[in-house]
This record gives structure tokens, sequence and C-alpha cells, in this order.
């Protein structure tokens, strides 16, 4: 439970802190909000599995504006197991993923700044970091047993 929290509140609340210091968006994490309005006039939550993300990918996209307040405090629902965390995760890593690409030629399209592209990109392959060094782990190991026994 503690390794849960740490990662969920800490990890987002220090890139939220640190992106609202460099005066970007931050990301909507889905725990605590306020929204205009006119948002919801022009954006609906996905049918996504995190639609917090995909709706972050889609106001970024746009060019609107999602600030943080460090003020503000809120509570959430921790994993009681293992089990629970983990199947947490892997429908938060299907849902962030699924974002990422549904956005991905909206992201390089869209009128932001570079940086704001850099983050969105960055952001979006942290689910794929397992999946793209195992892959290279393998293809760097078949290059030295190749090396080796040719």
């Amino acid at each position: 439970q503690i390794w849960d929290s740490v990662q969920n509140h800490i990890g987002n609340e220090v890139l939220n802190f640190v992106l609202a210091k460099k005066g970007q968006s931050v990301f909507f994490t889905g725990t605590t909000c306020m929204f205009k309005t006119n948002t919801f006039k022009n954006y609906t939550l996905a049918n996504n599995l995190t639609e917090d993300t995909y709706l972050s990918y889609d106001l970024i996209c746009d060019g609107e504006k999602i600030s943080y307040n460090n003020n503000s405090s809120s509570y959430e629902e921790v994993a009681f197991d293992a089990r629970s965390y983990l199947f947490r995760k892997r429908r938060w890593s299907a849902g962030h993923t699924k974002a990422f690409f549904d956005h991905f030629k909206k992201i390089f399209k869209s009128k932001i700044s570079f940086s704001e592209k850099c983050k969105l990109i960055i952001h979006g392959q942290f689910f794929l970091l397992p999946v793209i060094t195992a892959l290279l782990v393998n293809v760097y190991g078949i290059y030295f047993y190749l090396q080796f026994f040719t």
C-alpha cells in the first residue's frame, strides 16, 4: 500500500509540480479537479480505460492549458494487495498506451510548442519502456550470439 501511494501521489505530484513551475500544462490524473463548464461542451470523456489521460492528450494537443494547484489535496484508494496493484497497473498501462497511440498523429499535427510535443511523446512511451528494453536486450543478445558463433 505504501508503494502504491508513493508511486501514484508523489510521482504524479512531483511531475505536475515541475511541469507547472516550467509553465507547461500538467496531466490530469483523475483524482481531484475542477473544469470550466464549457470544457465538457467541447470535450467528452473517452471510452478508454484511462479517460483522464485521454482527456489530457485531447486538451494539450488542442492548446488548452491544464494547470496544477499544489495547495489542494485528495485521497484515493490504494491497492490492498500485490495482485490488485498489478491488475490496476496493467489496466493503466493498456489505457495509457492506447491513449498515446490514438493521439500519436495529432501530437505531430497540433500547433503546440515543440517542448509540449516532446513532453507528450516522453509521457506516452512510459509504459512502453519495458517492451522496448526487452526488445533491445534480445537484439543485442542475438547480435553477440551471432558474433561468437560465426
